[in-house]
């Protein structure tokens, strides 16, 4: 098991994931990524929220600080809606 860690940024900054979370493969880092830019994005009564969610990106590391993914947002919908 690694730690795995799940940076947001944007074009004006990011938020660092300090505690990140154990998983068995770069595999599960992957889908855990989806799954949560899914979940950040869904925003069943407000869309002006998700929108403004589109321009952001999520930046998965291992626990030794090598990319993983860098995954938009926006890819996370067309992959959702795709599936």
């Amino acid at each position: 098991m690694r730690r795995y860690y799940f940076h947001l940024r944007n074009h004006a900054g990011r938020a660092l994931d300090e505690a990140g979370i154990l998983l068995p493969d770069r595999s599960s880092a992957v889908r855990e990524a989806l799954h949560a830019a899914r979940a950040i994005m869904r925003t069943p009564s407000d869309v002006a929220v998700a929108d403004a969610w589109r321009g952001w990106q999520m930046e998965v590391v291992d626990d030794e600080g090598t990319p993983i993914l860098i995954l938009p947002f926006r890819s996370a919908l067309l992959r959702n809606m795709r599936e």
